[in-house]
């Protein structure tokens, strides 16, 4: 029985075919895009798994799939997953994210999600939801200032902040970089003190499109496919 995996972000779309106890090459577009995930829709697929945050593609996507072919498709609850106290509304991905990180480092766990948006996940011992926050990502911090200002420019992340901005700047650019950048290093390392003060040996996982700009400056493992070592409970 050969499944595929499809996860809907706020941004991106990714999916994974399983086999051999694994997810295989992660593929990854924009949402606009979706439908090169057909390409690995081939005989041996009879099964779909679906987890999203985006309710509009979701629901295009599941129609799609079950007008035009056989597929058995099963989208992802919050229900389905080894998770205790949730609240109702909290995202599939960060559910699913915190399933991958007690799966590769036990509990409890931090895991920081690095996406469109920033969150943070707590999980205790009993695999239960401690707790968390949500912030702005990255690349819309970025973006919100280029929108919300008169002449502030629009920058592309590229690799501008992987190498650390200047913490003084003394141009316009560079000043953006470092207040975005080392504004959310510094909230991030706050959260990360809380939680080693609380759970001192508890470890620390990165995920998420800007992970790896974020390991970087925290030092902390990054792992680019946890979300899909947390659907792994499903197969």
């Amino acid at each position: 029985m050969a499944k595929l995996a499809v996860v809907l972000g706020n941004t991106h779309i990714q999916w994974a075919r399983w086999g051999d106890g694994t997810w295989q090459a992660p593929q990854k577009a924009a949402h606009a895009q979706w439908h090169r995930l057909l390409a690995d829709l081939d005989p041996a697929v009879t099964h779909v798994l679906m987890a999203g945050v985006v309710p509009d593609l979701c629901a295009e996507i599941y129609q799609y799939l079950t007008t035009a072919t056989p597929l058995a498709i099963k989208i992802c609850q919050l229900a389905d997953l080894p998770l205790q106290g949730c609240y109702s509304t909290m995202g599939i991905d960060r559910a699913l994210c915190a399933v991958g990180a007690i799966r590769l480092c036990g509990c409890p766990v931090l895991v920081i999600d690095a996406g469109t948006a920033i969150s943070i996940t707590a999980i205790a011992e009993g695999h239960t939801f401690w707790g968390g926050a949500i912030m702005p990502g990255l690349r819309m911090q970025l973006g919100s200032l280029a929108q919300g200002t008169a002449v502030l420019p629009r920058l592309d992340i590229g690799d501008r902040l992987k190498e650390a901005p200047q913490f003084w700047a003394r141009n316009t650019p560079d000043s953006i970089c470092s207040g975005v950048l080392h504004g959310a290093i510094a909230g991030l390392e706050k959260y990360i003190t809380v939680w080693q003060r609380d759970f001192p040996s508890a470890p620390v996982v990165i995920t998420g499109g800007d992970g790896d700009i974020l390991q970087v400056h925290l030092g902390m493992p990054y792992v680019p496919d946890l979300i899909f070592r947390g659907l792994e409970v499903l197969c």
